[in-house]
């Protein structure tokens, strides 16, 4: 469990980065693409990550 550790964290960090663009983006907030291209691209190295993890375990 401890190497999958940092991919999860940083999913979970996109995922809430995600949903507050999501709710400002709703709210017709100035800046609301800026936060969720920034939650997408956390949740993409978070899956850059876990490939990491996982290919270099074996």
């Amino acid at each position: 469990m401890k190497p999958y550790k940092t991919p999860i964290l940083l999913f979970l960090i996109g995922i809430l980065i995600t949903l507050v663009g999501v709710a400002l983006k709703i709210m017709h907030v100035d800046g609301a693409n800026l936060v969720l291209i920034l939650g997408m691209l956390t949740e993409a190295l978070a899956i850059i990550s876990l490939i990491w993890v996982i290919l270099k375990k074996k």
